[in-house]
């Protein structure tokens, strides 16, 4: 899987070293946009396992069985998704709150500590704790991208099988 194995090896310098000097080298740009193109492609994946029209649910309850999926997988949560996907709008209604202290528009680091003055994130990802944030809001990454991964074995596998659910 393509998004897997790039965002592994754009994260690959720290891994071994989460040292500050370690994360400056990270292109934080494009881990935040792989990240990205990860929670879309689940967003568009789950789409099948939980359409939003009616005609369609019987379908996607016949794959969820299928794929062994239920409401607790991380797909069915579309929190994340409409967090990226009305980034706009939720945007204006985080200013309209009134800011001070600063803010940091992309980040990739070790997840920040308490400070006193307030810190306004607009995107970023805490490698020591997989929590990728948006809009100061932070969300679990990991679990969206094993179940991705989880998926695209399993799809794998039944391809080898002559695509052939059993």
């Amino acid at each position: 899987m393509r998004c897997s194995i790039r965002l592994d090896e754009l994260l690959a310098p720290v891994r071994d070293d989460p040292s500050e000097a370690a994360h400056a080298k990270l292109d934080m740009r494009a881990v935040l946009d792989e990240i990205q193109t990860l929670v879309t492609f689940a967003a568009a994946l789950a789409r099948y396992f939980w359409p939003a029209q009616k005609p369609y649910k019987a379908r996607g309850a016949y794959l969820r069985d299928k794929f062994g999926l239920d409401d607790t997988s991380p797909l069915a949560n579309k929190e994340l998704r409409n967090a990226l996907e009305h980034y706009d709008e939720r945007l204006d209604d985080y200013l309209k709150v009134g800011m001070f202290g600063f803010m940091i528009v992309d980040y990739v680091g070790l997840a920040p500590g308490q400070d006193e003055v307030p810190a306004h994130i607009m995107r970023a990802y805490y490698t020591d704790t997989t929590r990728f944030v948006v809009l100061n809001k932070e969300f679990e990454i990991r679990e969206l991208h094993d179940e991705v991964l989880r998926l695209y074995v399993r799809l794998k596998e039944m391809d080898r099988n002559g695509a052939v659910f059993r």
